[in-house]
């Protein structure tokens, strides 16, 4: 495949990235700025990051009280996301214009904004100048969900949280869930679910298998395939589940629709076979060394005598 690429000057390009509303301060005072300069630095202690620019009027606020709130913001709250990343607080109160609400935080002073999905309370470590920003490295040592978005068994569900995102200069609506960590070491779908279906299989399937099995053994079922046609209708009581695999003969458990069908063809062959045989050699032993010996002159067409009985 012939895949043709352009290349562009080295520029800040990472998309996406989150647009994060980050609060500095505390509830009297303080700070909110937007910022997509931000993300995971570390696992264990878990670390993250902000990057701002000193002329930022949160800039000090920040560097005075250490600590600072990442606020992860739904989609619906991108005009409110991108007021807050143009207008300064130096005049206007952005939170309150924009109807957010600041509550109190668990872990540090900073505000948590209420309205937004999860918040990530940190504690600034260090902070290292790198030329247009400076780049503020905290333990993240809180992290906080809004209720809703918490499932029976207490997992965040990230999937309800419509998380805004940022891509050079435009905000985006995080797609559709596309896998898990992973998922791409996993078997098949489908070949899983064969391999439950069969192992799986009720006591109920496997003794009606064996019921068909001892039937055809005894003669009263001729055609095999006809059970699992019925099985597959559900006919039978025993669900349709273990007729499809018998009519395909997928099954593996007892006779197996392609044994069942086998079996039937088997003995068909074989009822066809004698008809065609010569009537004396279902005769008397007598009768039939008669007829042998009548045909001395015509050869052997039936078989070979054997060393043992001279029988063909």
């Amino acid at each position: 495949m012939d895949i043709k690429r352009k290349s562009f000057k080295g520029g800040a390009l990472t998309a996406p990235v989150p647009a994060a509303i980050v609060t500095v301060g505390n509830m009297e005072k303080y700070g909110a700025l937007t910022v997509s300069w931000t993300g995971i630095l570390a696992t264990v202690p878990p670390k993250t990051y902000v990057s701002i620019r000193p002329s930022r009027n949160s800039y000090p606020i920040l560097k005075e009280g250490g600590e600072f709130v990442v606020n992860l913001p739904s989609a619906d709250m991108a005009r409110a996301v991108d007021y807050i990343g143009i207008y300064s607080g130096k005049k206007v109160d952005k939170l309150e214009k924009c109807a957010l609400t600041k509550v109190k935080s668990e872990r540090v002073d900073a505000p948590t904004v209420a309205e937004c999905p999860i918040a990530l309370e940190c504690v600034v470590s260090e902070v290292i100048p790198m030329g247009s920003h400076d780049v503020f490295v905290a333990d993240i040592v809180s992290v906080s969900a809004r209720e809703d978005l918490i499932d029976a068994e207490g997992k965040i569900r990230f999937d309800r949280a419509n998380l805004l995102a940022y891509a050079h200069g435009e905000y985006f609506l995080l797609g559709e869930k596309v896998g898990r960590f992973g998922f791409s070491t996993d078997k098949g779908e489908e070949k899983r679910k064969k391999s439950n279906a069969i192992s799986e299989l009720g006591s109920r399937e496997k003794k009606k298998i064996t019921e068909i099995k001892n039937q055809i053994a005894k003669g009263d079922i001729k055609n095999g395939s006809d059970i699992g046609k019925q099985l597959a209708k559900g006919d039978t009581k025993n669900g349709s589940g273990t007729g499809k695999q018998l009519a395909k003969g997928n099954t593996k458990n007892g006779s197996g629709g392609e044994r069942l069908h086998s079996t039937s063809e088997s003995k068909s062959k074989r009822e066809s076979e004698e008809k065609k045989r010569p009537f004396y050699l279902d005769a008397p032993r007598g009768k039939r060394a008669k007829a042998i010996s009548s045909d001395k002159d015509k050869g052997r067409p039936h078989g070979k005598r054997t060393k043992k009985s001279g029988s063909v």
